[in-house]
Order: C-alpha cells, then structure tokens, then sequence
C-alpha cells in the first residue's frame, strides 16, 4: 500500500512517500480502505514530534473509507479516528488502516467521503468541549476563533442544541454564529458583557488560544471556560480572587485522551444532526494522495487556508 510516513521529528520535509505492506490485524480489529483522509493542525505538530509519536510512524488521525477484511461489518461505509492514531498506531495518510471494531461508526449516507472524513476532530473536540460543559437550552456561549473549523463545529452544535452563541471573528470574516463579535477599542468582556445585559456568557470557549483571560472575565457567575488549546508557552495570567468569587469553572479537553469507544460515541451521537442538516461539514479543498507531502508543506507555510483533505480512492 502506499502511505506517507516520518522517521524523525520536524518540518514536513521529513515525511517520506513510500510503498508498505498492508496491516496486519489482530482479533478485535478490521481493515478499512481509506477513500478520503484529513490534514489536521495535529497532524502537523505531530510529525514536528510535539506528541513524542514512536518512530516511524504513519501521520494522520481522520479517515472515511470502506471495511474490506475482518471478522465483521465487510463492506460498511464509515468514519471517523482512531484513539492514538499517528502517534503510538500507524494513522491514516495511507491507503489502509487498521481500526479496532470498536471504533466504527457507520458514515451519514448523504455525506461524500471527503465530507466525512472532513468532520473528525474538529466536531469531536467541539462536542467534548460542550459535553464537558454541560450546555442547556437557552444557555449563552461565546467562541473564538469562529471562522475557524473547531469554532464553527462549537458554533453549530451549540446552536443545535438550542443555546445562544458568540462567535468572534476579524472583519473580513464571516460565523454562523447568533451574534457576530469584533474585538473594537473596548475589552472583549465589556462587549460580551454590553451584549448580554450586563451578565455575561454561561460558557466560553477560546479556540484560538491566546485569549484566555478575556474569556474568564467574560464569564457570568457559575460560568464555565473550556481550555483546549494554548498559544506561545502556554502560560496564562488571570484574576484568581475574582475567578473563585464568582463560581466560575475551568474545564480542559484533550481529544487526545479520548478512547475508541468514546470516539464511535460521539460520531453516533452527532449524527442525526449531520442528516437533520443542523450540523454540517466544513468547506475544504481536496488533493490525490500523490501530493500529500505538497500539501503538508501548503498547510504549514499558510499557503492553504482551508481544511485539507487527501483523496486516496477518486
């Protein structure tokens, strides 16, 4: 099978096309044939060994593709990750994978396969951020980073779940969120505070990273802050005293942790809002497998500004 695959940590220069042996698969696993593959920002901090993945190892962690050896479900269409994927098991920027059975998760019928392996980690660490948070109908939510695929899948699920939402976004950018924001002269807080009649947000969500005190300060009483990803150092300074006055909760996530069941669950459960249309895929651009080294030089020089997704099977 073809794959791309990394002997050492660094720039994707590292990553090398080569020709492998299909997996060999032990008694609780199948062999899926991957039609369509995602380039994740994970995928990319991976391969420059920030995950201290076991070498060699084949990169990539989203997948859709068709089950075609194993002791059961030959010939399903699915889709989804894989717990470890990349990092301590061959991932999916190959033509095949093995994927432990509890894992699977049939694919939306109406979903291509590029959509669906477009969904992945962005909708997992979104719907975990939300889950972790216990968000209610009715309930306001303010993200960051909005036009951004984690924060657009926190934007739709929140609003599929009948909450309010916040997005934050540059002026050039568009959100499907209730209420646009544009950070102007004032705070975050104070436009997040005039917004909600003084009170604040039930629940906020920074997906960028660096804005990790204006989401706290934007927090009503009881509120809740999902942490699930950091800038620079990942250092933060913040109000302490007025944190614990005002109840407020830090939550953090890490799709990483998450177990294969977990992974089947969450898919499972987002999907009826995939075939309602309340949750949708976001927009990508799709290369042959062949360019896949091209691609992850694109993706980290910027080059390419929407999600990437790898086609094996046209």
């Amino acid at each position: 099978m073809k794959a791309i695959r990394f002997n050492s940590y660094g720039e994707p220069s590292v990553l090398q096309s080569i020709d492998l042996p299909k997996p060999q698969l032990k008694s609780d696993e199948v062999l899926v044939q991957v039609h369509a593959s995602a380039i994740n920002p994970s995928d990319i901090k991976n391969v420059a060994g920030v995950f201290h993945a076991t070498l060699p190892r084949i990169p990539g962690r989203d997948f859709a593709g068709v089950v075609v050896e194993g002791p059961k479900h030959l010939g399903e269409h699915v889709w989804g990750s894989g717990a470890g994927f990349g990092v301590v098991r061959d991932g999916t920027h190959a033509e095949y994978v093995a994927v432990r059975m509890d894992a699977l998760a049939l694919k939306p019928g109406h979903l291509s396969m590029s959509e669906a392996a477009a969904i992945g980690i962005p909708f997992l660490a979104a719907w975990m951020g939300l889950e972790a948070a216990q968000v209610l109908p009715g309930e306001t939510v303010f993200v960051t980073g909005a036009a951004g695929s984690v924060g657009r899948a926190v934007i739709q699920i929140a609003r599929w779940k009948k909450a309010r939402v916040f997005g934050l976004v540059r002026p050039d950018q568009k959100t499907e969120a209730d209420q646009a924001v544009i950070q102007q002269g004032d705070s975050l807080s104070a436009q997040i505070k005039e917004l909600t009649g003084g009170k604040g947000v039930d629940i906020s969500i920074d997906c960028v990273g660096s804005l990790f005190e204006e989401c706290a300060e934007s927090l009503k009483r009881g509120g809740r802050q999902i942490a699930l990803t950091a800038a620079g150092d990942g250092r933060v300074s913040f109000n302490l005293t007025d944190f614990y006055h005002e109840l407020k909760k830090l939550i953090g996530i890490d799709t990483m942790k998450l177990s294969d069941s977990q992974i089947a669950g969450m898919l499972e459960a987002m999907r009826p809002g995939f075939e309602s249309g309340a949750l949708m895929p976001p927009e990508f651009d799709e290369s042959p497998f062949s360019d896949a080294v091209s691609v992850y030089t694109a993706v980290v020089s910027k080059a390419k500004q929407k999600k990437q997704i790898l086609r094996m099977v046209s």
